[in-house]
C-alpha cells in the first residue's frame, strides 16, 4: 500500500518578495532530488507551479517575465 506523504515548501519570490507555498508528495520530491527532471518527478503540476518550484518566482511575476513568450 502506498501512502501520500505531503510536504509543504515555502518560497519567497525573488522579484516581489511575496511568500508562497507549494505542497508536493515526499516520494516525488526525493525522486527530483535524485536527478529526475521536474516535469517527470511532478507530472501533476502545472507549468507555473513547476517554474515556482525551480526558481521561486510567483505566478504574477512569471506572467510579467514570460509575457513575450
Amino acid at each position: 500500500m502506498k501512502f501520500f506523504v505531503p510536504i509543504t515548501m515555502g518560497f519567497v519570490c525573488p522579484m516581489c518578495n511575496t511568500y508562497h507555498t507549494l505542497t508536493v508528495e515526499l516520494e516525488q520530491y526525493l525522486n527530483y532530488l535524485s536527478g529526475e527532471l521536474v516535469q517527470d518527478a511532478f507530472p501533476h503540476m502545472s507549468p507555473t507551479d513547476r517554474e515556482r518550484f525551480i526558481s521561486g518566482l510567483c505566478p504574477d511575476c512569471q506572467k510579467e517575465i514570460f509575457k513575450e513568450f
